[in-house]
């Protein structure tokens, strides 16, 4: 998908900028292209956490081998870990990073639509999450009968019918990316019920402050504007989704710089 090469090429250079960061604060200011093995490490680790919350100690060993694979040795030549070769390829680490941002991608959206579905099934009187659905069985069993229906699945003309607003959409938001600043949720808010002028309008938390301007909009809304298709706000929401906005002094603070 377009969009989704288009993000991966800015992760790579957002990463490239992150490790200039480190490469100017290690030799006073003059970028050198390489970087020592534990610096890039550390910047690594530091520029990811700024990325859905970091990596888990198994995926940073994946990226860890790779590195290893494409720079043996304690010197980094880290302006060249993205470079094309002559048949187009990229190295190790560059596939690597891509393959776990493909499936980071892909989870965090799909537990955005799992929570929304939750939330319209709590407000239906069902219990359709993996936490109500154990607990419903939990105390059947004790009690020796089937499951209540209301922890059933939802039907598929149920889920055709559900619907968010946006309170239970910066609810879905929080519970799939904790790690998601308040700007970033409201940037999806303003893109599902107001369109894509009102999203790109969202520049700093003051947009998203609770009596700010988002706020004032999404009060007016009335009637089917106030409650959207959660199939609609997903579509939305896959075809724009972004984790964090570029913030340069948020990186070098990430950083430890």
């Amino acid at each position: 998908h377009e969009h989704v090469a288009a993000e991966q090429e800015q992760l790579a250079a957002d990463l490239i900028a992150a490790l200039t960061l480190v490469d100017a604060a290690a030799h006073s200011s003059k970028t050198t292209g390489m970087l020592r093995r534990s610096d890039t490490v550390a910047a690594l680790t530091g520029f990811f956490a700024m990325h859905g919350g970091g990596k888990s100690a198994r995926q940073m060993d994946e990226i860890l081998e790779a590195l290893d694979q494409d720079c043996p040795g304690d010197t980094v030549q880290y302006k060249r870990l993205f470079d094309n070769d002559a048949d187009m390829n990229q190295g190790v680490v560059a596939e690597t990073i891509r393959n776990q941002h493909l499936k980071e991608r892909l989870g965090m959206l799909d537990a955005v639509e799992d929570a929304l579905l939750e939330g319209y099934a709590a407000s239906i009187g069902l219990q359709v999450g993996a936490a109500a659905a154990a607990a419903a069985a939990a105390s059947a069993a004790a009690a020796g009968t089937a499951p209540p229906p209301n922890s059933q699945p939802l039907s598929a003309a149920q889920v055709a019918a559900a619907t968010c607003t946006p309170v239970t959409l910066a609810a879905a938001l929080r519970t799939a990316a904790p790690g998601m600043c308040a700007e970033v949720a409201g940037f999806h808010t303003a893109m599902v019920f107001l369109g894509p002028a009102a999203a790109a309008g969202i520049t700093c938390a003051a947009d998203v402050a609770p009596k700010g301007p988002l706020s004032r909009q999404l009060a007016k809304l009335k009637g089917p504007a106030a409650a959207v298709p959660v199939r609609s706000a997903m579509r939305l929401i896959r075809l724009n989704w972004v984790e964090h906005f570029r913030d340069p002094a948020a990186m070098a603070q990430a950083l430890g710089l």
